[in-house]
């Protein structure tokens, strides 16, 4: 086992065959798919106030703890540089003794220990980012897991098993973001003053509403729920106008 761990670690011989544009479809897509999962728990079909510009400001809302994220892995990642030092130097005295495909296969002159160490320190960086959002304990351990899964798939079977699973995990990430922020939507239920005068002589929303709250909104709509009434008002900012709807 020990020996097993001191070796130098050789990756994956298969292709990657997600690409740089595969990669921006995917971060778009996932975007969509939040904000389609966002209304579909708030009883709003989505496609009808679809918005490009709505992709744009929720990207913008993720950057953030993104780049925390970010700054705490890199802070992380000093950590192993006396670790790859050191392997390097092993590597350099151990290279005649290994023949050239051998050394071709290595990466960065790592063993096994440290490139597990660094799955272990993106892990945590997962879990890092996971508190910023305030999942639920169950949550975090299935996202973690399937973060191990995704790492060690395609550091040691395939980069595109490993692709699928990072992917997998990406998903389940979003859907449960659009949960959490439904729920707590819900529970804030968030008043502003808003008046419609070609629907009402009456406001339809104040600070003072006891059953009207804000639900959700996109760069064009807001969308306020009753819940005597069991109606979801949907106000277009540009036109002016209000839809009333039964979810």
């Amino acid at each position: 086992m020990q020996r097993s761990l001191d070796s130098r670690y050789k990756p994956t011989k298969d292709k990657l065959l997600l690409k740089v544009a595969g990669v921006t479809a995917l971060v778009g897509g996932l975007i969509q798919y939040y904000l389609w999962d966002y209304f579909q728990r708030i009883n709003v079909e989505y496609s009808s106030y679809f918005d490009a510009n709505d992709a744009i400001a929720m990207l913008n809302k993720i950057v953030a703890p993104l780049i925390y994220v970010t700054r705490i892995m890199t802070l992380y990642s000093f950590s192993l540089i006396p670790v790859v030092v050191k392997k390097r130097n092993t590597a350099e005295t151990e290279s005649e003794q290994l023949n050239e495909d051998q050394s071709d296969q290595s990466w960065m002159g790592l063993s096994n220990a440290a490139v597990i160490i660094l799955v272990l320190l993106i892990t945590g960086i997962f879990y890092v980012f996971l508190d910023v959002y305030e999942f639920d304990f169950q949550m975090n351990v299935a996202v973690l897991i399937l973060t191990i899964a995704s790492c060690i798939s395609f550091l040691y079977w395939s980069k595109n098993w490993g692709t699928l699973f990072a992917i997998v995990t990406a998903f389940v990430f979003t859907s449960a973001k659009a949960k959490k922020d439904v729920a707590s939507v819900i529970q804030k239920k968030e008043k502003s003053y808003l008046m419609v005068r070609n629907y009402s002589v009456l406001p339809v929303l104040t600070e003072d509403s006891k059953y009207r709250y804000l639900i959700g909104e996109t760069t064009n709509y807001k969308f306020i729920k009753d819940e005597c009434e069991n109606k979801i008002y949907s106000y277009s900012e540009s036109t002016g106008s209000l839809r009333v709807t039964n979810p």
